[in-house]
């Protein structure tokens, strides 16, 4: 008898290792181990936004009437404050991110509109005092690759931008480091979320939104707060627990 538990229990260190591998495995696969590395670069700024649904086009019901006019977008952004500028007018910046470390997510009726961690391709844009024959300040927001929603319905672009017209919004083209104030601009094409159906691609839907708020946060408490790291295993790698539950139950 006293054998047989020897066994019994050697199976279930063996399939917790294993398990615990897997584990590890997928997170690295999807770039959730970020989180770690993103906790310790003091150059990232991560904002939090809130915001409400202004018009939708989803005449092809896409997205199943889960999101609706006057609903609200919660979510967050970040970026990297030492991105060198790629642009060189002394007006405009030009901020490329292709670390999985930064990126924007925001989430609206349970859909998820996410930067992929895999492929980052986001843009932080600047200008001031910029345009003819009417300058203006400009502050935008693009992700350009991004994860497909729970249904399957392609996310083809992420994007929020603001204007002011009379020029005193921005004082530089330099990366800011603190959250827009909102109050200094005009939300006129505001946070947009653009997609299509990735088997009909004619088959689109269209959000705009303008945010209400926006405020600096910890990357880490954005992140653990709106994604849990358990909730996230649970939804993608399903198959792991069972397999974890049973070897426990040896």
């Amino acid at each position: 008898m006293l054998e047989g538990r020897k066994n019994k229990m050697k199976k279930k260190i063996i399939g917790i290792f294993i398990c615990t591998l897997l584990v590890v495995t997928a997170l690295s696969a999807t770039g959730v181990t970020n989180v770690q590395t993103t906790q310790n670069i003091p150059s990232l700024i991560t904002i939090k936004i809130e915001a409400k649904v202004a018009s939708l086009d989803d005449h092809f019901n896409l997205l199943g009437g889960a999101i609706k006019v006057g609903d609200t977008i919660t979510g967050y952004y970040i970026y990297d404050s030492e991105t060198p500028d790629t642009n060189n007018h002394l007006n405009v910046g030009v901020y490329w991110h292709t670390s999985p470390s930064c990126g924007i997510e925001v989430k609206a009726g349970g859909f998820v509109f996410t930067t992929d961690p895999s492929d980052v391709d986001f843009l932080v844009g600047i200008e001031n005092d910029y345009g003819s024959p009417t300058p203006s300040d400009c502050y935008v927001l693009r992700s350009y690759n991004n994860l497909p929603l729970s249904n399957n319905m392609l996310v083809d672009h992420i994007s929020w931008q603001l204007d002011d017209d009379t020029c005193t919004a921005l004082s530089s083209d330099a990366l800011p480091t603190t959250p827009p104030v909102l109050e200094d601009w005009e939300s006129i094409f505001g946070l947009t979320l653009t997609g299509s159906n990735s088997s009909e691609p004619f088959q689109e839907y269209f959000i705009r939104a303008h945010v209400t708020k926006a405020t600096k946060s910890r990357t880490s408490d954005v992140y653990y707060s709106s994604q849990p790291i358990f909730n996230w295993l649970l939804e993608h790698f399903a198959n792991i627990f069972p397999l974890l539950r049973h070897l426990i139950e040896l």
